[in-house]
């Protein structure tokens, strides 16, 4: 019985697995047909423009010729924009959150790091004072290698951690600047 039920969810999964590959399939193809569609309006507006190329060779010479100036129509749009500050803002006290709980994150984890260390520590100083019990030389050296590594790993963390800080102040004094500007 086992074994067909072990078949039984191999087979569910293969299923589920097809028809997540049919899914994509479906997806690639939509995608395919807009891009022949703005293909398509790429070269109207191409041959709106009076260009010399050739349809074969529109797509790329276009995007190389044209692009910056979409970019730059593009960027001017948002630099007129009434809402700039208000997005910039946005985006600042966004990431400043993320960095937030990043912090937030690496400090629990270097604080739970040097709890274990700290236990750790003590195991390494009792293996010592029981001297030479059989297997705690070996166990003694390998808890010594292993609080080392661990020690490290702390100082990396906590070097993460002030980084984290410091990104997070360096943003808050972005966003306190543009408060004082409005």
């Amino acid at each position: 019985m086992g074994l067909r039920d072990d078949v039984r969810v191999e087979q569910a999964k293969l299923m589920g697995l097809n028809e997540l590959v049919s899914q994509v399939d479906e997806e690639i193809e939509m995608k395919e047909a807009q891009l022949e569609v703005d293909y398509y309006i790429w070269c109207v507006c191409f041959e709106e423009l009076d260009a010399y190329l050739t349809i074969g060779s529109l797509a790329k010479p276009y995007l190389v010729y044209t692009g910056p100036f979409f970019i730059l129509d593009k960027l001017s749009e948002v630099v007129e924009s009434l809402r700039l500050v208000d997005k910039i803002k946005y985006v600042f006290s966004r990431s400043c959150g993320e960095d937030e709980s990043f912090a937030g994150l690496m400090r629990d984890l270097c604080l739970s790091l040097r709890v274990s260390l700290s236990k750790k520590q003590r195991l390494v100083a009792e293996l010592e004072a029981a001297g030479e019990v059989e297997g705690a030389v070996k166990c003694l050296k390998h808890m010594r290698v292993i609080v080392a590594r661990d020690a490290v790993m702390l100082g990396e963390m906590e070097t993460l951690l002030g980084r984290a800080q410091v990104r997070v102040s360096l943003k808050a004094g972005f966003i306190a600047d543009m408060d004082v500007k409005d």
